[in-house]
């Protein structure tokens, strides 16, 4: 039916306006959200965006693309129910994420442990960027846990693993990894690209964050880059979402689109790989 209310306007301002969508609406299929602004009741309203206020039921949680989007979001709490974490946040390829991460918690003159056995991006953040900003990195030969608890130091911060690693396959413990950082007050971190969250999930056994490269399993077409952060506490997730905001590696709502589809075989996936 069309609308005659705006007969007044000129037909440049009648091309540009944007009709809001009849609700409620209730899609089987993921809608995607391409738009990178969202209207805004006041100016009041957009202060309590930006300052991260309560709003009230009748207000829109949505400011800007790069802070969230209603695609992404749809599909990160998908990610976070398969891992079993407080929430999930979705990037724009692992390395987005992976960076992001770490960098989103370390400070000049914390210390760092990683294990040699990781991928090579993540190498290159640990070897060659966290120095250049005064963070010490500790590597170990090993993903043994002895090795980690030899390496801390009263500084230590965050421990980084990869489970099982790219491309040799070694495996940590996941819940000894996630003690030993709990007896030191150290942020754990693991990168489980190659088991996905159909066979492996770190939170649930301790660790405070679950690193995914979204462009292998979890997108499965070998047709997107995406990366994805699960987060144990409310705390984290925030400050992942700080980083995310201001590094800004945020995944394209299409590309959020294509990741929710590959969740969906996830499982169908796997049980025929182990067939």
């Amino acid at each position: 039916m069309a609308d005659n209310t705006n007969q007044k306007l000129s037909v440049e301002t009648l091309a540009v306006h944007t009709y809001p969508i009849r609700v409620p609406v209730s899609p089987v299929a993921l809608p995607i959200y391409p738009s990178t602004t969202y209207k805004l009741d006041s100016a009041e309203h957009g202060a309590k965006l930006c300052s991260l206020d309560p709003l009230k039921d009748t207000e829109s949680s949505w400011l800007y693309s790069r802070w969230g989007n209603p695609t992404n979001e749809s599909v990160a709490k998908s990610i976070s129910s398969l891992e079993g974490g407080y929430g999930s946040l979705l990037f724009s390829s692992g390395m987005a994420a992976i960076s992001t991460t770490i960098l989103s918690f370390v400070k000049a003159g914390d210390h760092a442990i990683v294990t040699s056995f990781v991928y090579g991006g993540t190498e290159e953040v640990f070897a060659h960027v966290l120095p250049r900003f005064g963070v010490e990195v500790s590597w170990i030969n090993s993903s043994d846990i002895s090795a980690y608890a030899s390496q801390i130091k009263k500084n230590t911060t965050l421990m980084f693993g990869e489970t099982p690693n790219n491309p040799n396959l070694n495996v940590v413990d996941l819940e000894a990894f996630g003690k030993l950082g709990r007896e030191h007050n150290i942020l754990t971190v693991i990168d489980g690209t190659f088991a996905s969250p159909y066979n492996q999930t770190p939170i649930k056994y301790g660790v405070d964050i679950s690193i995914h490269s979204a462009t292998k399993y979890l997108g499965g077409h070998a047709d997107i880059l995406a990366g994805t952060v699960t987060t144990r506490t409310k705390e984290q997730f925030q400050k992942v979402w700080e980083g995310l905001k201001l590094f800004g590696g945020s995944l394209s709502p299409f590309d959020a689109f294509l990741l929710n589809r590959g969740i969906k075989t996830l499982p169908i996936r796997f049980i025929t790989i182990m067939l």
